[in-house]
């Protein structure tokens, strides 16, 4: 079998490590991996790639998807040429699980965020002023992390604020 990792930013230590755990389980299975591919947050530079990654006839793309809307007729046509697909965090718009793709893979970024609130009220002892950086980019994985940290400091501890909030745009925190 042979496979694509077409990423939406590869840029960064997650997004390698992602990558390697990847790469490290083909070899295990015997699958060769023909193309790793890194948009940079570009739609139009992912649909490009998914493009070019076709003409070597992929069994699998595993993907993180740059916008689950620009991108979703050239995902759609991956999957009408037999292609598996598999994401990451999230999904082209109007796909069906089992029918347009195999299966989505994500962690479990709300209770991330819950685990965050847990272990800063705990380095506070319960009690203070907050001020909460957090990668404003508009990924829903980013989204429930920020809910589920912010639900469950206002429901856990009432004596923590947030007193500020600075969400920090770009790949890697660069804004």
């Amino acid at each position: 079998a042979t496979a694509a990792i077409v990423m939406h930013y590869g840029g960064n230590d997650w997004s390698r490590a992602q990558i390697n755990g990847l790469q490290t389980q083909f070899a295990a299975m015997g699958i060769k991996v023909l193309a790793v591919t890194d948009a940079g947050f570009k739609p139009e530079k992912q649909v490009s790639d998914l493009e070019t990654i076709m003409a070597q006839k992929p069994g699998i793309i595993v993907s993180i998807p740059t916008d689950p809307t620009a991108t979703a007729a050239a995902y759609k046509a991956a999957a009408e040429a037999g292609t598996k697909l598999v994401f990451m965090d999230n999904v082209p718009t109007g796909f069906v699980a089992g029918k347009d793709y195999v299966s989505v893979v994500s962690a479990d970024n709300y209770g991330n965020g819950v685990a965050a609130a847990h272990l800063m009220a705990k380095a506070l002892n319960g009690e203070g002023d907050i001020g909460l950086v957090f990668h404003a980019a508009d990924f829903f994985v980013t989204k429930q992390r920020y809910d589920g940290f912010k639900a469950t400091i206002a429901s856990d501890y009432p004596n923590i604020k947030i007193v500020a909030e600075q969400g920090i745009g770009g790949p890697d925190f660069s804004g």
